[in-house]
């Protein structure tokens, strides 16, 4: 846990997870392509709640793991380059649920 008063862990942005890959993604074990750390993704750290897209780092080495930004048409934009997950980088762009709208 950082005391950065700016950040909160991944958990504060599980819904829109949820939303985006259809399942709960807190608890998926992931790996940050830069250090090598696996955790849970719920244990990145989140910046940037207020603005145009939510940046998660490692809660390790604090690099950039995952960068999410909602277009104002209501689609994501997803970039997972920097996560190994599953020994796969993934990124994607995908559109929201027209059953959540």
């Amino acid at each position: 846990m950082t005391d950065d008063p700016h950040t909160l862990d991944a958990n504060a942005v599980a819904g829109m997870l949820h939303e985006i890959f259809g399942a709960e993604m807190t608890a998926q074990e992931s790996e940050c392509a830069h250090c090598g750390n696996r955790a849970l993704v719920g244990t990145f750290r989140v910046y940037d709640m207020h603005g145009p897209g939510v940046v998660l780092r490692c809660s390790a080495c604090t690099e950039i793991t995952l960068r999410v930004v909602r277009r104002p048409d209501g689609t994501f934009l997803v970039d997972a380059s920097e996560t190994l997950q599953g020994g796969a980088e993934a990124s994607a762009d995908m559109r929201r649920s027209q059953a959540d709208a």
